[in-house]
């Protein structure tokens, strides 16, 4: 699992935008996309700095 938490956390955090242009009303309403944009890079720059390994790599 080590190596693996950046990408799985990119991968759940893509289910929000492609729900929001598949044309599912109400996933997420008026500006929110833009902040849930934000809020993704934000938090990928923070897994950023915590991970020490390359994906796939145990050490």
């Amino acid at each position: 699992m080590k190596g693996f938490k950046t990408v799985i956390f990119n991968s759940l955090g893509s289910i929000m935008p492609i729900l929001e242009v598949s044309g599912i009303p109400g996933v997420l309403e008026g500006d929110s996309l833009k902040w849930y944009i934000i809020a993704m890079a934000a938090a990928n720059i923070m897994l950023r700095f915590m991970t020490t390994t390359a994906v796939g790599q145990a050490e």
